[in-house]
């Protein structure tokens, strides 16, 4: 029964770093999206006073939002490092495939939070997977990491199985 409490505090506990890193993810869609509708960036590259001041509150704008995502980023990262010792210390390996379905299902929501802004924003539609680089790389190096300590706890558990005399069937 406690066990089954651990596990479950896991996966919430992993729910929530993920929500993390998609509000972080969501932020910076929306702003940039709101920020290319309200302050087009052709009307920022012309010249004159005005102009000069949309393309200063065009990049007050990236700037602030860049922030808000990176401390998102920077929160799932050492909240997941954390999570993933804690993780490691107190609980017996994971099947590989829920590995890969955690991944595959953090990639996936990842698209989803950045696809229907880029759809929408033809103009400008790179920008937005242009901040998914740096989220893809810590996101698989941390499901890397994930990846090595469950093989490690994997085949230390079959060697100690292996290692264990068999009972002969009476």
């Amino acid at each position: 029964m406690e066990k089954h409490k651990i596990n479950k505090r896991y996966k919430i506990t992993g729910v929530i770093l993920v929500a993390v890193l998609l509000t972080g993810i969501l932020v910076q869609a929306c702003m940039l999206f709101f920020t290319n509708q309200l302050l087009p960036f052709a009307q920022a590259t012309r010249t004159g006073s005005q102009n000069h001041e949309v393309f200063l509150a065009r990049a007050s704008l990236r700037q602030a939002t860049q922030l808000v995502c990176s401390v998102c980023l920077a929160v799932f990262t050492w909240a997941g490092l954390f999570w993933l010792h804690l993780f490691d210390k107190n609980h017996p390996h994971v099947p590989f495939s829920r590995l890969f379905c955690a991944l595959g299902i953090t990639i996936a929501a990842v698209l989803v939070c950045t696809i229907p802004f880029s759809l929408l924003d033809t103009a400008c539609q790179y920008d937005y997977f242009f901040p998914l680089w740096n989220i893809f790389i810590r996101v698989g190096l941390l499901f890397a990491l994930w990846f090595l300590s469950n093989f490690v706890k994997y085949r230390r558990a079959k060697q100690t199985q292996s290692l264990l005399p068999s009972t002969p069937n009476t």
